[in-house]
C-alpha cells in the first residue's frame, strides 16, 4: 500500500502544487491524501468481511481452536490492517503537504 501510494503522490505533485498556490494549507493536503488510503483500506477490509463470509465453511475445516465468525478475531484483524494502511499512508501524505509549490510549478 505504501508503494502504491507514495507512487500516487508523485504523479500528482503539480495537482498538490496548484492547490497550495491557490491556498490550500499543508493540513487540508495532509488529510486528503490519508483520506484517499482510508478509502482503500476500507473497501479492501469490506471486500476481506465478504469473502470470510462465503468462505465460513472451508475456513471452519482450517482453523483450529477459533471460529471463523469469532468477532473479536476478525475485529483485531480489521484493526491491524487499518493501523498498518494508516502507517503506510503517512509517509507519502507528509511528503505530499511538503511539496513546495514554486519549485514543482517551475520544474513542470
Amino acid at each position: 500500500m505504501y508503494s502504491v501510494l507514495a507512487f500516487n503522490v508523485s504523479q500528482r505533485v503539480r495537482e498538490l502544487a496548484i492547490r497550495q498556490a491557490r491556498g490550500a494549507d499543508a493540513r487540508t493536503i495532509f488529510r486528503e491524501v490519508v483520506a484517499g488510503g482510508a478509502r482503500v483500506i476500507a473497501a479492501g477490509i469490506a471486500v476481506g468481511l465478504l469473502a470470510t463470509a462465503g468462505m465460513t465453511l472451508y475456513l471452519r475445516s482450517v482453523l483450529f481452536g477459533i471460529e471463523p465468525t469469532d468477532l473479536a478475531t476478525i475485529g483485531t484483524a480489521c484493526a491491524v490492517l487499518a493501523a498498518a494502511a494508516f502507517l503506510a499512508s503517512y509517509l507519502p501524505a507528509r511528503r505530499a503537504a511538503r511539496v513546495d509549490a514554486v519549485a514543482a510549478l517551475k520544474y513542470e
